[in-house]
């Protein structure tokens, strides 16, 4: 594949960036103090980080125009918008005109708060031994009690996920949260299996894609490519290298042709369709073309 990227090509990706930034903060102003439901406020998080992750990317892109090595932190920022667009992706097929009380995505964001809190119960279990393993740092509790105290305070914020809402038994499997979800939403191993660990973002392609939202699902594909960036391998590297046909500097354009497309979405679920800020976003995607000659 050729290289397309140049410092001009690259600086029409910052000004797409800046322009991003600029619409959704106009939509925020315009949104501001309306009552958002469930999916509208999942739809404005996912936006809210990736005007984040825009500022991050902006002034690495800039020096990236000069220096290739740069797409590493590229990569691995890009990595993490994708993996936002999967899951935004997945919950949006749990959207159903039926479901009134919009239980079944509820349900799902339950379920990714159940993968978060036991992520974050075992880092704190490691967190407890850091003295252990390096005696150059202190240790973070004074003492168990203190551990104790603070591992209460945490699950007493995840009740619900706790069965019988009591933080002493265990944590909901991913049936017990789905029982109110809408019948026909999942295969037989989804409703009973997926969530109960890491619900990873092969599943939400392939989910997405076998619902009929393969538009989005092609997120998966930079997403993987730029997986790559977080392991090492002495051959594999090489692989990644900007110069390697062009393949990192696509992947990057790629990417941001996606979180546009998804992103059009997400404000018409927020402000509705037809809305002109849809409009203003979807204005951007014909100047990526600026991007790769």
């Amino acid at each position: 594949m050729e290289n397309f990227k140049t410092p001009e090509r690259v600086e029409v990706l910052i000004g797409i960036l800046k322009d991003y930034n600029s619409i959704t903060d106009e939509l925020a102003g315009h949104m501001n103090g309306k009552s958002l439901n469930t999916i509208q406020k999942v739809c404005n998080d996912f936006m809210n980080r990736t005007r984040i992750n825009n500022e991050a990317l902006i002034p690495i892109l800039g020096i990236y125009k000069t220096d290739a090595s740069l797409l590493l932190p590229i990569g691995l920022i890009l990595r993490s918008m994708l993996s936002d667009y999967l899951t935004s992706s997945y919950l949006i097929t749990f959207i159903h005109e039926d479901d009134k009380d919009e239980n079944s995505i509820k349900n799902e964001l339950l379920i990714l708060d159940r993968d978060f809190l036991r992520s974050f119960l075992k880092a704190m279990e490691l967190e407890k031994t850091i003295h252990l393993l390096n005696p150059d740092f202190q240790p973070t509790f004074n003492d168990d009690a203190e551990f104790e105290a603070r591992l209460q305070a945490i699950k007493s914020n995840f009740k619900v996920l706790y069965k019988k809402n009591d933080i002493n038994l265990k944590l909901k499997e991913p049936k017990d949260f789905r029982e109110t979800s809408l019948d026909g939403l999942f295969t037989t191993q989804e409703y009973s299996t997926v969530g109960g660990g890491f619900m990873s973002e092969e599943y939400k392609f392939d989910r997405i894609k076998r619902l009929g939202f393969g538009k989005y699902a092609t997120a998966f594909i930079p997403f993987k490519y730029f997986s790559q960036f977080q392991h090492y391998s002495k051959r594999g590297y090489s692989l990644l290298d900007d110069t390697f046909g062009g393949f990192g500097y696509f992947h990057v354009v790629h990417s941001l042709n996606i979180i546009l497309i998804s992103t059009q979405f997400q404000i018409e679920i927020v402000a509705g369709k037809g809305n002109e800020f849809t409009k203003k976003i979807a204005a951007l995607v014909p100047k990526l073309n600026g991007a790769l000659g």
